[in-house]
């Protein structure tokens, strides 16, 4: 009855773009939705279970993702693009490795990854392909910090990135995490500070120490 009522009225409104024409879409229908692949989940998070239910019932949620994260241009805010990515790899745990990557394939050579060059907070530099390796994942927080600005990363959070494994798996993306390319090494910094007593209780315990 809902579904029905959906389709035929224009009951959804969004701030999306028609395709072709690249004007407001406003009110539209369900059917209209559907074909302009608006990503409305993300316009209305907390009503997310409704459009669930509305637009993708059964097996098609997965195509339906797929084909939202088809239309990230760079109107698209990180927010959007963060939470289709999680929803994806959300999805793709139901899937075996074979038919993720087949899920997936349509958007290898899409521009929709956000990459941060010098920008700050919540937004991106540029949208790039898997194909452009230049691009790295810092998938840690110390690691953010030492390379932002240094190198082009991938401009999600670290907790953000923990909830997109699958999708970046599926991807072969795994070596582009710098936790796995770096090298860390530590070394004192600043004045020696003598502790004579500490030193003096550590002298007088070597007999007990073993080899």
């Amino acid at each position: 009855m809902h579904r029905a009522a959906f389709q035929g009225g224009k009951l959804i409104y969004t701030k999306s773009k028609d395709q072709k024409k690249g004007i407001p879409l406003g009110w539209i229908t369900l059917r209209e939705c559907k074909k302009q692949m608006v990503a409305i989940e993300t316009e209305y998070p907390k009503s997310k279970d409704l459009f669930r239910h509305l637009l993708i019932p059964g097996s098609n949620r997965i195509t339906f993702l797929v084909a939202s994260a088809g239309v990230i241009d760079r109107s698209s805010t990180l927010e959007d693009i963060s939470t289709i990515f999680k929803e994806i790899s959300r999805e793709l745990q139901a899937f075996s490795a074979t038919q993720s990557a087949q899920y997936l394939h349509p958007l290898i050579k899409r521009s929709i990854f956000p990459i941060t060059r010098h920008a700050e907070g919540c937004t991106y530099d540029i949208l790039s392909t898997i194909g452009d390796s230049r691009w790295f994942i810092a998938d840690r927080p110390h690691l953010r910090k030492s390379y932002h600005k240094k190198v082009p990363l991938l401009s999600f959070s670290v907790e953000d990135l923990s909830a997109m494994d699958e999708l970046l798996r599926t991807f072969r993306l795994d070596n582009r995490k710098l936790s796995s390319l770096v090298q860390i090494t530590t070394s004192p910094r600043g004045l020696i500070s003598p502790q004579p007593q500490y030193s003096f209780h550590l002298q007088s315990k070597a007999r007990f120490i073993k080899a």
